[in-house]
């Protein structure tokens, strides 16, 4: 990534490719009875991972060409490193080698 070239669309919103997933946690499984399922193993709750295309504000470009990205919809912060960036393809998306999932309020971070 050409930390320079980034550096021109600061303030820039942009939409992350792969796209970003958003953890949603339900309800445990009830049955019939009301009583809840739960079995060695079951999680208390669901979860289900959803993709989102909200945009993403290109916030700043530190000079260790690490980019800090914010989304106003969801509130969520991230710092990347220069290597989890592939490209910024007009007319507003930032490619990305790595698979942000929003957990709650974290950004966890996973290289593809």
């Amino acid at each position: 990534m050409n930390a320079e070239q980034l550096r021109k669309n600061v303030g820039q919103q942009v939409k992350l490719r792969p796209r970003v997933l958003l953890v949603n946690r339900g309800a445990p499984d009830v049955s019939e009875t009301g009583v809840i399922v739960l079995t060695s193993g079951t999680p208390l709750r669901r979860t289900r991972t959803d993709e989102t295309d909200c945009m993403w504000t290109i916030e700043s470009i530190g000079n260790d060409k690490r980019v800090t990205l914010f989304c106003s919809f969801t509130g969520h912060r991230v710092t990347l490193g220069a290597d989890n960036i592939r490209e910024y393809r007009t007319p507003d998306f930032l490619l990305l080698k790595c698979q942000l999932r929003l957990d709650g309020e974290k950004v966890l971070i996973e290289p593809i």
